[in-house]
C-alpha cells in the first residue's frame, strides 16, 4: 500500500514538531490498515463467495477505488453498529436502483441482500415497490440483474 506523507513546519521548534507529527502519522497509518482489515472482513461477510471476484474487478479498475471501498465504505460505514446488515443492503439496493445503476454495484449488493438473509421473492417485492419512485425502466433493468444472478436457483 502506498502511503502519502505530508509534514508541515511553521518555522518554530522543527525537531520537536517533527517527532510529534511522526508519531501522529504512525497512528494514522495503523488506523488506515485497521480500517482496511475490518473493511475486507465486512466485505466478505456481506458479499459472501463473490467478494474476492468483486474486489478483483474493483482493483483492476483502480487500486485506489478498491482501497476506498474497503477502508471507507466497509471499514467505516459497514462496521458501524446500530443498523443490521440486512437493512444496509436494502438501503444500498434501493439507492442504486433509484440512480439507475444496473452494473457491478447493483449485482454485488443484490448478492449481498441474498447473503444477509433476503429471499428472491422479497427482493422482487422491493423492486416492485420502487416502481412508483424510480420508474419502470430502472426496475426492468434491476429485475434483469436479479434474474441473471438467481437463474441457477
Amino acid at each position: 500500500m502506498k502511503t502519502l506523507r505530508v509534514i508541515l513546519f511553521f518555522g518554530f521548534d522543527k525537531s520537536r514538531k517533527k517527532r510529534k507529527m511522526g508519531t501522529k502519522f504512525f497512528h494514522m497509518e495503523e488506523e488506515i490498515v485497521e480500517k482496511k482489515t475490518v473493511g475486507r472482513q465486512r466485505f466478505s461477510e456481506i458479499l459472501g463467495p463473490s467478494a474476492e471476484r468483486v474486489l478483483a474487478k474493483l482493483e483492476s479498475v483502480s487500486p485506489d477505488l478498491a482501497h476506498y471501498v474497503l477502508g471507507f465504505a466497509y471499514g467505516d460505514l459497514y462496521a458501524r453498529g446500530g443498523f443490521a446488515d440486512k437493512w444496509r443492503e436494502l438501503a444500498a439496493v434501493s439507492c442504486l436502483v433509484g440512480q439507475g445503476n444496473t452494473g457491478l454495484p447493483l449485482k454485488s449488493h443484490l448478492e449481498g441482500m441474498i447473503n444477509v438473509g433476503w429471499k428472491k421473492e422479497e427482493i422482487g417485492e422491493l423492486l416492485l415497490f420502487l416502481i412508483a419512485y424510480v420508474g419502470f425502466p430502472s426496475i426492468v433493468e434491476a429485475f434483469g440483474v436479479l434474474r441473471e444472478l438467481t437463474k441457477s436457483e
